[in-house]
């Protein structure tokens, strides 16, 4: 299969000093968080092709790491400085509108860059291996916003998951895993389950559809859990090996297909001696089984069968799947100047791009999304 040249559609000067994230609305709305503390507010006009912007909006943090929707209509975001904060939009006017500011005079001010959005639509906000513990935060229909529900007596917490029942796996610094049990009635987490999963900290888990548990840690290992009958335990399943340095990021694309990257070698921030390498697990009789590994960092993943790849050099590729390996099949080149950081698809099958460059890419992926 001969590789195939994606030039962008658009390319805008978003943001000074990057742009860290981005977040497609419910109504379709692209929004842009940058390190220059800015909201970007974006609509994708379907006559031109192009993304227009609708309005700007300056926040209290000085730079933006998270921004995400909510199970209520809000926007929240989270970085250096200010909190975190609750955004409505108003889609008459285009405006983005700060509806509430969590952790105002308290520790949690100075940086958050974690935030997981429970089944029952509470907020779970912390900071990546710090020693604060995690907080949990309770929408009330009666106020209108959020409040402090509780802390969930952990620090050093690096990632949460929650599973199918809405109890919730911690991994942290020392590499234990813990499973916290939800009190259904007063949606309250207590500590059950400790286990030594991992030597160094605990950098990536995942849930499985099926429910079971995929952590890894400093020790290059994935580790694959499945919950005890009672419900109350982690039996180790399997142990994945091949990768060198510290896993940092794992995902199911499908059932029975996993992928997971590791960090690579890193200096100076942002630049790769060793580029992170992503491998291909696929679950069949016996176990789950390696398939392939490649160089690059996984950004992303489009049914039924492309990965969108971060060569690390400003270009993302499309990796289509072919019978059982995944294939290069388009780069999209000249967006760039800087590595990416971010992509989100939009619902006209175009993709938007944000890096360290402080660029907005939109590049048109429609050909690539059909089936052959």
């Amino acid at each position: 299969m001969s590789v195939r040249i994606i030039t962008p559609v658009q390319i805008l000067e978003a943001h000074q000093h990057g742009i860290w994230a981005l977040c497609l609305s419910a109504d379709h709305h692209l929004i842009s968080g940058g390190g220059d503390g800015l909201l970007k507010l974006w609509k994708f006009d379907v006559q031109t092709e192009k993304l227009v912007l609708v309005s700007s909006a300056s926040t209290p943090h000085t730079e933006i790491l998270v921004v995400q929707k909510t199970k209520y209509g809000k926007l929240v975001s989270a970085g250096h400085h200010g909190g975190i904060c609750v955004w409505n939009i108003d889609h008459e006017k285009g405006l983005l509108r700060l509806h509430q500011n969590l952790g105002i005079e308290t520790e949690y001010w100075e940086y958050n860059d974690r935030i997981l959005e429970t089944q029952t639509g509470h907020l779970i906000t912390w900071i990546y291996l710090g020693a604060l513990p995690p907080i949990v935060w309770e929408w009330s229909n009666e106020e209108g916003a959020y409040r402090l529900k509780h802390e969930l007596p952990m620090n050093h917490v690096s990632v949460l998951v929650e599973d199918l029942y809405g109890n919730l796996f911690s991994g942290d610094r020392d590499g234990k895993i813990t499973w916290w049990w939800k009190d259904i009635t007063m949606h309250f987490w207590t500590a059950g389950q400790t286990l030594q999963a991992h030597k160094g900290a605990v950098r990536a888990m995942t849930r499985t559809r099926e429910g079971y548990l995929l952590s890894g840690g400093d020790d290059c290992l994935i580790k694959y859990w499945q919950p005890n009958m009672d419900f109350k335990s982690l039996v180790l399943m399997d142990i994945l090996e091949g990768h060198a340095s510290p896993i940092f990021h794992i995902m199911e694309t499908k059932s029975g297909e996993i992928v997971s990257n590791d960090h690579g070698v890193r200096i100076l921030a942002f630049r790769y001696p060793r580029k992170p390498e992503f491998r291909v697990w696929r679950k069949k009789p016996g176990g789950i089984r390696f398939v392939q590994n490649q160089m690059g960092f996984v950004r992303g993943y489009l049914p039924p069968d492309l990965l969108i790849i971060d060569e690390m050099e400003g270009n993302l590729t499309l990796w289509k799947r072919q019978e059982e390996n995944y294939v290069r099949y388009a780069v999209m080149k000249n967006g760039h100047r800087d590595l990416i950081v971010c992509c989100e698809v939009l619902s006209d099958g175009y993709l938007a791009t944000g890096g360290l460059d402080g660029r907005l890419v939109l590049w048109d992926i429609r050909p690539f999304l059909a089936k052959e």
